[in-house]
């Protein structure tokens, strides 16, 4: 079916999701993305998340949109451009 994840990078914690093409549209990335994001700002107490997305694919950037996440920049990312979205985390201290 695919995935969905946290990362851990030095300075970041990054969310990531990828599912085969026959489960597109049905909600799963953004239901692991909102437990992935829950257990980091909830149980690990991490303070923002990041989420990274290839120029131009609208359908992931969605997804960020509905998390709550907002534009944050575009740069090359792996050797290809990507734009970066970020969310806090409103209750940490």
């Amino acid at each position: 079916m695919g995935w969905g994840g946290l990362n851990q990078h030095p300075g970041f914690v990054d969310l990531g999701c990828r599912f085969k093409k026959e489960y597109w549209d049905q909600g799963y990335a953004t239901e692991a993305a909102i437990a992935c994001m829950h257990y980091s700002f909830e149980i690990q107490g991490i303070t923002e998340i990041l989420g990274r997305v290839v120029h131009g694919n609208d359908a992931p950037v969605s997804v960020l949109k509905k998390l709550g996440m907002s534009f944050w920049k575009t740069e090359h990312c792996h050797g290809m451009v990507a734009d970066y979205f970020r969310i806090n985390n409103k209750f940490s201290s």
